[in-house]
């Protein structure tokens, strides 16, 4: 959940941000219009300081982008390791005695792919 509202609330700062530098490109004029529409009246300081937060706001964007992956991550392995714990040794079921758990008959083509290695989110590190 917070994957997909950190995503959203990115989204929707980068489509302000980006209607905002579009609509205001005719010069040195403060007023700052979007879609046709006056919203303010902003000085060099105001612009400055509007700038600043757009940025936290993103900031915070990522940073929910990075829990919600940890989370669900966190979530998947807990997941997969209550199933091998429900399967059990008898869940494993056609090995011979002795043979390694990692060894597949030859000729077995499907469910052969290695797991995937999970990948962690880094920002500014």
């Amino acid at each position: 959940m917070l994957l997909l509202l950190g995503l959203l609330l990115l989204g929707a700062t980068g489509a302000f941000v980006g209607l905002v530098i579009a609509d205001n490109t005719g010069g040195p004029t403060y007023d700052v219009t979007i879609l046709g529409h006056q919203i303010a009246t902003m000085t060099g300081l105001a612009i400055f300081l509007s700038g600043v937060a757009l940025i936290l706001v993103a900031g915070l964007a990522l940073a929910m982008v990075k829990l919600g992956a940890g989370r669900a991550g966190r979530r998947r392995q807990l997941i997969r390791s209550a199933r091998a714990a429900v399967a059990g040794p008898a869940g494993r079921g056609d090995r011979a005695p002795g043979q390694p758990v990692g060894a597949k008959p030859t000729g077995e083509v499907a469910g052969t792919a290695s797991p995937r290695t999970r990948r962690r989110l880094h920002f500014g590190h």
